[in-house]
Parts: C-alpha cells; sequence; structure tokens
C-alpha cells in the first residue's frame, strides 16, 4: 500500500517511514501540510495519509479539508490518519470532524499504528470491491439495454410486420385454396408464438432492478 506521511519533525518522521517500509509499504515522505496537498493533487496520489495535525504552512486539518473537498469531486476515497500530541476528548473529536477517518496520539505505539493503518486497508479494500461492484452492474445495465432495443427493433418489429401480411391470406380458404390456407395458418401460428416468446423476454428484462437479489457478503473491520 502506497502511504503519504505528511511530519515536520525529523526524528517522528524517520521512525514512522522505518515502520512503515518495515510493514512492507511504499513510503512518501513529506515535511509539511504544503508538500502533501500537492502530492494528492496528482493523478497516482496515494490512498492512505498519516497526517501530522501541526505544522509549518498548512496543518494537517487544512489538508483534511483539501482532500475531502476533492473526494466530494469524484476522486478516490484516501483514508487519513491524523498524528497528535492532543490527546484531550475535545481535541480528537475536533481532529475527526475535519475529515479524519482515525487518530494516532504521539508518542505513539508502533502496535496501535499498524492496527489502525490494517483496519484503514481494509476499508479502502471495501471501497473497491464496491466500486468494481458497481461498475460491473452499471456494465450489465447496458448490456440489457442493448439486449432489449435489439430485441425489438431486430426481432419483435419484423414479427410484427410478418404477422400482419400473413392475415392478409387469411381469405385463401374462401378463395378454393384450402392448402395454401393451412400453410398460411401454421406460419401465423409459429410467428405468434415468436412474438409471445419475444414478449415474454422483453417483460422480463424490465423488471425492476429492485428484484434482482444480490448476494450479501459482511466484512469484519476489527
Amino acid at each position: 500500500m502506497k502511504i503519504l506521511i505528511a511530519e515536520d519533525e525529523l526524528v517522528s518522521r524517520e521512525i514512522l517511514k522505518s515502520l512503515l517500509q518495515e510493514w512492507g509499504h511504499e513510503v512518501i515522505v513529506t515535511e509539511d501540510g504544503l508538500a502533501a496537498w500537492e502530492v494528492f493533487q496528482q493523478d497516482d496520489a496515494p490512498q492512505l495519509a498519516i497526517l501530522d495535525w501541526n505544522m509549518p504552512g498548512m496543518d494537517g486539518t487544512d489538508v483534511c479539508r483539501k482532500i475531502r473537498n476533492q473526494n466530494k469531486a469524484g476522486y478516490k476515497y484516501t483514508y487519513i490518519i491524523l498524528l497528535t500530541g492532543m490527546n484531550r476528548q475535545e481535541d480528537i473529536v475536533k481532529g475527526l470532524s475535519y475529515g479524519a477517518d482515525d487518530y494516532v496520539v504521539k508518542p505513539f505505539d508502533p502496535n496501535e499504528l499498524q492496527v489502525r493503518l490494517k483496519a484503514g486497508i481494509r476499508i479502502l479494500n471495501l471501497e473497491h470491491s464496491l466500486l468494481t461492484s458497481l461498475t460491473q452492474l452499471k456494465e450489465a445495465e447496458e448490456l440489457r439495454q442493448n439486449f432489449v432495443s435489439t430485441l425489438t427493433h431486430e426481432v419483435k418489429t419484423p414479427l410484427l410486420a410478418d404477422q400482419k401480411i400473413l392475415a392478409l391470406f387469411k381469405n385463401f380458404k374462401e378463395t378454393g385454396n384450402p392448402a395454401m390456407f393451412k400453410l398460411t395458418a401454421g406460419l401465423a401460428k409459429n410467428n405468434l408464438e415468436l412474438l409471445c416468446m419475444v414478449n415474454m423476454l422483453l417483460e422480463s428484462c424490465e423488471k425492476d432492478v429492485r428484484e434482482i437479489e444480490i448476494p450479501y457478503r459482511s466484512y469484519s473491520l476489527g
């Protein structure tokens, strides 16, 4: 997982970098909020960030707000862990209200940080899974619409025209040609059966999407 660190304290920054690399993550290191924000404006920006609250130029909460506004504009979701030396309940609530997903109080425990990172990664993986499912549903709906259009214009419309033409030959019996009448009646019967099948398919395709059963899959965030 690609993770960005924004920390102006050298010692804390190096400890974070060392731990994340030890845990197998790709690390992008920045020393302040402005540099971090520049990274998040790139196309390949990381989806997980550890931001120090107090930094020169632009602090962590300002970066949080900018990232959340970016998310609203259609960018991929970014999971943010706020790093802070303030441990009062009101400070934590304030930090989360700025858009952070989680927080770690300095000096932090490596085990706690690792657990919180794993929780963030699970949530991002879940989001990716949901987005993939939505894309597949959208593609399936486009295929359904194309199928309905093809069935209507390429199959049903010609069948309706044939049915009208065949109806014109119903007088063969009266004109003394019973064999032709029998043949025409058989064709009309087959044509009508095909029309019924097409109508059934169209009705099936037009069923409310709410009637489609989507399998439930549970996820553990613990």
